[in-house]
């Protein structure tokens, strides 16, 4: 007997349905990307790998290099709306009090600074927004996991976070759920990519 599926379940396979059909065959050849094949993890792991993948390292999706020499771990978020937003979304804190990918990316981040240790976490991530009536890319962005991430932990170590004169720009937003979100406009981190401008390589500075 096959029971429902929950509703966080059924967005999930529906984002990395998205993802696969609408928003990756634009963004597959642009040079942050470079060409290749996506492999998704939700469709080729067994359920246990593909719990750890996505919920320990963040992965979504496998990019094989055009020369099917190399692969890496891809992070992908799609929202469906009715406008785009052009933010990067982080969930910064859950009601559960569970580790967040905030937390998990960050660790491995800078294990990697501090003590030489290689955790796997997504080489680029991608975020993309679909218009929910008609199905259309409205806008994308591709940026570097390490780089994104270092620039969120810039912006809430220094205390920018919360300052209502960069609202625009960057801040805290909690769902009806308790879970609460960082959000960094693309435009504040010099990504000027809106569909379909192909974007070029992102060159966010941060200070490590």
């Amino acid at each position: 007997m096959n029971l429902p599926q929950s509703p966080v379940v059924v967005r999930i396979k529906q984002t990395a349905l998205d993802f696969q059909s609408i928003v990756w065959p634009v963004i597959r050849d642009t040079p942050m990307i470079g060409g290749g094949s996506l492999i998704p993890v939700e469709a080729n792991e067994e359920k246990n790998s593909r719990d750890e993948l996505d919920y320990i390292a963040g992965i979504d999706a496998w990019h094989v290099a055009k020369c099917d020499k190399q692969m890496r771990g891809l992070a992908s978020r799609v929202q469906r709306s009715s406008e785009p937003f052009n933010n990067f979304t982080i969930r910064y804190k859950l009601a559960s009090g569970k580790p967040t990918e905030y937390e998990k990316r960050l660790e491995a981040i800078n294990s990697q600074r501090d003590n030489g240790t290689n955790w796997l976490y997504p080489d680029i991530t991608v975020q993309a927004y679909i218009n929910g009536q008609t199905n259309q890319l409205m806008s994308w962005a591709v940026m570097s996991t390490k780089q994104l991430f270092l620039a969120a932990e810039y912006l809430i170590k220094n205390g920018e976070v919360g300052n209502p004169d960069y609202s625009d720009d960057y801040g805290f937003r909690t769902g009806p759920d308790g879970n609460t979100f960082l959000y960094i406009s693309w435009k504040y981190l010099e990504i000027p990519m809106i569909y379909p401008i192909t974007p070029p390589a992102p060159d966010f500075k941060s200070t490590y």
